[in-house]
This record gives structure tokens, C-alpha cells and sequence, in this order.
């Protein structure tokens, strides 16, 4: 078993049981699945265990004597709110129902994710480590592979179920470059190292887009605005479509949300699909930009023979 699902069963039997003691800790990991063979949690496999957990997650256990001795996290609210931590804890804890409740895996339908993942761990080693990756990449557009290329790998984001990293370029070091992890053919470490640039934030890097859509300057940032209709709403309430999103109006039969954002012709593809309920009230572009999109697919229908819009499916 991977030793990151023993920390994160730690975890998050802490924040099940609001804090346990030794014993309990003990009787709760005896009965788990994920404890094939049965061994007992004993006091320095804890202490391991809760050294780990806060190096890697940065989340602290400590033990609360007054009550019994009882082990809890100390930093709930801080784990809370780092996206991050909460992503890998999430993930890793889904791998484990998924452990513990193998003989039911045909109930379990996940959405596939392309290829790369192989690369995920080296490329996240290779951040930390401040070293060098080569890498040989294939767009889509091209018929063969680009020639081995070294740069500096800043960071990784996973979005529409593809993971991608940011890269900056060592000749230019102002210039940065998002790349698919699934359009690498060939990767490997080098024993080269690089800084970091200071003045490189991953969360400010992506805080005005749409996805990955980064350094379009022909789309500055500015306000977005959205009259999405009742049917809608919910939807939008619980999925926001970015980070930024406020409902600034709400009344019976619709919602305005404002967002803040560079309006690309990736956020337009998102919004496209719910079109029917979802307005582009400003900025006027990308109000343009979706009625063209849509004409583009009517266009499309419309040529075909045998096409009646009010027919339902069979």
C-alpha cells in the first residue's frame, strides 16, 4: 500500500472522530481494510506517522493531555483553506474507498484522464528539487515532435480533467510557457539547477483566466457580467465558473454575476453550452464572441438535410 494513504487515513480519522486517543486510533486502524495484515498502530508509528503528515501536508497533530491524551489536528482552519493540501487529501482519500471497497470497483465509474500522469511525480520532485527537466514535446498541430528543449518547471495545474505545467525558459527568463502532460513523448531530470523566480506566484499567474488561457494580451482582464436564468442558477451557485465570481442581483426568474477575468475565447467555449441559459450582458466582444460561435454551429445544422430543431430524440 502507497504510505500516503496510512497519513491521510490518519487524517482524516482525526477529523471524523474530532481528535482520538491512541487506543482508539489503535481499534479504528486494526479494523481498516487498508490494514491488510492486521498490525498493530503502536506509539512510535504514530509519532512517525504524525511527523510525516506534518512535513508533507503541513498539517500538525498534536496531543492534548487534558483530555485523556487524545491526538487532534491543530491547524483545521489552515487546512481548510489551502486548495492544495485539500486536493491531495481528497484524492488520496478516494484512492482508499476505492481500496477498501474493491469488490464493488465495477460501481465505481471514474472519468479518464489522458495520459501523463507518469510524468506528474518526476515533474513535482523536479520543482522542489529546483532542477532542470528536458523535455520533448507534440503539439496537436504539429506532425512530429519538437527537438529536446531544457527549461524550469514552475508549477502544475490540473483543469478539465488534463494535467498541464508551467515552464519558464531558461534563455528568457521572463518568458513562461503552459504545456500538456499528455503531449509529452520523452522527459527526463537533469542534474542542472535553476532559481526560482521571486517574482513568480502560481495562484497570481492563473488568477485572472479562464483555465490556462494565460498571456493573451489581446484579452485584458476586466469586469464580466452574465444574466444566467433560473434553471441555471443553481448550477452556477455550486460550480462557479471562477474564482471571482459574485451574484450581484438575484430576483424570481434570473441572477447577474459578475466575475473578473480576461474574457478568451476559452471562456466563451465555456459558456457556450449553456447559451440557452446563460446572457453575455458586457463586455460587447465577448458577447460577439459567443453569438458567433453559435451562428458558426447553426451554420453547421442548418446545411443538413432532415434536421428539425423541435424534434425530440428517439
Amino acid at each position: 500500500m502507497n504510505v500516503f494513504n496510512k497519513y491521510v487515513w490518519l487524517v482524516n480519522t482525526l477529523r471524523r472522530k474530532r481528535g482520538a486517543t491512541l487506543e482508539e486510533l489503535r481499534n479504528e486502524w486494526y479494523d481498516s481494510d487498508l490494514n491488510v495484515d492486521h498490525t498493530e498502530l503502536s506509539p512510535r508509528t504514530l509519532n512517525r506517522w504524525k511527523n510525516d503528515v506534518e512535513d508533507i501536508f503541513g498539517i500538525i497533530i498534536e496531543c492534548n493531555p487534558a483530555k485523556r491524551y487524545q491526538y487532534y489536528i491543530a491547524n483545521g482552519d489552515a487546512l481548510d483553506e489551502d486548495q492544495t493540501i485539500s486536493w491531495m487529501l481528497h484524492t488520496i482519500t478516494i484512492s482508499n474507498v476505492i481500496e477498501e471497497f474493491k469488490g464493488e470497483k465495477d460501481k465505481i465509474i471514474l472519468d479518464r484522464v489522458p495520459s501523463g500522469e507518469e510524468y506528474l511525480i518526476p515533474l513535482l520532485i523536479a520543482i522542489k528539487s529546483r532542477n532542470q527537466v528536458e523535455i520533448t514535446y507534440h503539439r496537436f498541430q504539429e506532425e512530429y515532435p519538437r527537438e529536446p528543449k531544457k527549461v524550469n518547471p514552475l508549477c502544475v495545474r490540473l483543469f478539465d480533467k488534463r494535467w498541464y505545467l508551467v515552464v519558464q525558459i531558461p534563455e528568457s527568463p521572463s518568458e513562461y510557457r503552459t504545456l500538456a502532460l499528455d503531449r509529452i513523448v520523452d522527459f527526463r531530470q537533469t542534474e542542472v539547477k535553476f532559481d526560482y523566480p521571486q517574482d513568480f506566484n502560481a495562484a497570481e499567474y492563473f488568477a485572472d483566466v479562464y483555465g490556462i488561457s494565460v498571456g493573451y494580451e489581446k484579452y485584458p482582464p476586466c469586469k464580466v457580467q452574465l444574466k444566467i436564468n433560473k434553471e441555471q442558477r443553481p448550477y452556477t451557485r455550486a460550480l462557479p465558473l471562477h474564482p471571482s465570481q459574485a451574484e450581484t442581483e438575484t430576483n424570481e426568474n434570473y441572477s447577474m454575476f459578475e466575475y473578473y477575468l480576461c474574457p478568451t475565447p476559452d471562456f466563451a467555449r465555456a459558456i457556450l453550452p449553456f447559451a440557452k441559459n446563460i446572457e453575455v450582458i458586457e463586455p460587447l466582444a465577448l458577447r460577439r464572441k459567443v453569438l458567433g460561435m453559435a451562428l458558426d454551429i447553426l451554420k453547421t445544422y442548418k446545411n443538413k438535410e432532415n434536421t428539425n430543431p423541435n424534434e425530440e430524440m428517439e
